[in-house]
């Protein structure tokens, strides 16, 4: 299942791929996921950005373009993500995502916990900073840097809470 803010976009399960060349700090990519949003059923990204870092703060600058197979161009976002390593297991960060021709913003705080035996906690809290708020919470496991297992439970105030597993390679 794909959830996006809190919102299920997808009534059960979905396929998702991306491909992001890199040079530097500079970045770009296309993300795409089948989705069940009446009429259409892929949503692509297309995004770039710079990834710059300063010792423990990892700040992530860009913008992302939201395209649909039959509605086609949606709306594009600009980004600021910034993420602190308090210590090798232990990492809190921000984002927030501008968007100019609604005029709408979306904030998030963030939170990453490493565990033993390569498992990983996770959550996060979000809000389009009006009446409501979506939140994560995942527990992730990961084998040989290779694949990664996340089982995540995601709540929010506008749409009913969801349990999600996801694989990733």
């Amino acid at each position: 299942r794909y959830v996006s803010r809190g919102v299920a976009q997808s009534d059960g399960v979905a396929l998702q791929a991306y491909i992001e060349p890199s040079y530097g700090i500079f970045y770009g990519g296309v993300w795409a996921s089948t989705v069940d949003l009446d009429p259409d059923d892929v949503e692509f990204n297309l995004y770039l950005g710079i990834r710059p870092q300063f010792g423990d703060l990892s700040l992530d600058l860009g913008y992302v373009r939201y395209l649909y197979d039959s509605t086609g161009d949606c709306c594009g976002e600009i980004y600021a993500k910034a993420n602190y390593a308090f210590t090798d297991t232990f990492s809190a960060g921000a984002e927030l995502y501008f968007d100019p021709e609604f005029d709408t913003t979306y904030g998030a705080l963030v939170t990453e916990i490493g565990l033993p035996y390569d498992f990983t906690l996770s959550g996060g809290i979000g809000t389009w900073f009006e009446d409501d708020l979506d939140w994560n919470v995942g527990l992730s496991y990961t084998f040989e840097e290779i694949l990664t297992l996340d089982v995540r439970y995601h709540d929010s105030d506008h749409s009913p809470a969801r349990f999600v597993a996801s694989l990733s390679f």
